[in-house]
């Protein structure tokens, strides 16, 4: 597929005045009038033994400019998020309690954001003459300071309606979908540890400065320019469950219409857990832009794998099932 090279187009404006004879040695002044300025020039005729001379002095083009002043912004910066605040909020937090205490937890995406934010400032790498296990340990106590002191994780994810089936033949409540396969692909290169399933943080994305580009054939298209910032928690179920079509895991669980009715009205899926030996993993991703598809996206992915402790589905009146076998 032909590959856009970025060009710069540029509009040319010429003023254009076309002389007129004039009686010997008089000058008439020629002018012009365009969108983009005023232009003006003199000419002047001499018969000198039978030739003529036509002099041209001074030309000017003028730019019209209309001056806007800078808009001044009256907001200010959001102040920043302080993990601390995250790790306070989960210091108690266990199995034992969470469905009780899930209210009362800073939203992990918070937390997530901000240690994405710190990893575009300082990406830890390892270095030649440090160990594998010295690497780990190192970044294990950067990330726990990302997290505000702690390698607890806490995340009380909301369910959607369209995830809730109830089956009153058979008193069973189908959870479809509470967790999607690794389409990330981050635990590509921690198969040892963690894979399988994610449950999705956030996805950010927005808008870049839109150029234009061509092909090798001299073919000109605007290209749109788009950035996509996404999380992920990543982790293995070795608990009973069923894959749907697209890998993902459904849940039934049985419950009588009463039970059913109060989860669906604020559905929550808590998971508890602590951060793996191996916390975060980056991606990246370029689609470039083609002819039929004049769009550049740019992805970035950042996995978050965690040791899951406990998974469960409640509501603010109580709990209604525990993922086994984790």
């Amino acid at each position: 597929m032909p590959t856009l090279v970025a060009v710069k187009r540029v509009r040319l404006a010429m003023t254009v005045a076309i002389p007129q004879l004039c009686s010997v040695g008089a000058g008439r002044k020629l002018g012009s009038q365009s969108r983009w300025g005023k232009g003006s020039m003199k000419t002047g005729l001499l018969i000198i033994g039978g030739m003529f001379f036509l002099g041209a002095t001074h030309t000017e083009v003028t730019a019209q400019k209309r001056r806007v002043p800078a808009r001044r912004s009256m907001s200010r910066p959001p102040p920043l998020f302080d993990p601390k605040t995250y790790a306070n909020s989960v210091a108690d937090v266990d199995c034992s309690n969470v469905v009780q205490r899930y209210q009362g937890v800073v939203p992990f995406e918070k937390v997530a954001r901000s240690i994405v934010e710190n990893d575009a400032k300082a990406v830890l790498t390892k270095d030649e003459f440090e160990t594998s296990e010295a690497f780990n340990n190192r970044a294990s106590a950067t990330y726990r300071t990302w997290l505000g002191g702690t390698d607890k994780v806490v995340l009380a994810l909301p369910l959607g309606d369209w995830q809730l089936k109830y089956d009153a033949d058979a008193s069973s409540l189908k959870i479809g979908s509470p967790f999607s396969r690794d389409y990330y692909g981050n635990s590509q290169t921690n198969r040892n540890e963690l894979a399988d399933f994610m449950v999705e943080l956030f996805r950010d994305a927005k808008d870049g400065q839109a150029y234009s580009a061509q092909n090798a054939y001299g073919a000109v298209v605007d290209v749109s320019v788009r950035s996509t910032t996404r999380g992920a928690l990543l982790f293995k179920l070795n608990g009973s469950y069923e894959r749907n079509i697209t890998g993902a895991a459904n849940y039934n669980v049985s419950m009588s219409p009463d039970s059913a009715r109060a989860f669906k009205a604020a559905p929550v899926m808590l998971i508890l857990g602590k951060m793996a030996t191996t916390f975060l993993d980056r991606s990246s991703d370029v689609t470039r832009p083609t002819i039929s598809d004049p769009e550049r996206h740019s992805t970035a992915s950042y996995g978050f794998h965690i040791i899951p402790q406990c998974i469960i589905f409640a509501h603010p009146g109580g709990e209604v099932a525990r993922v086994n076998g984790l």
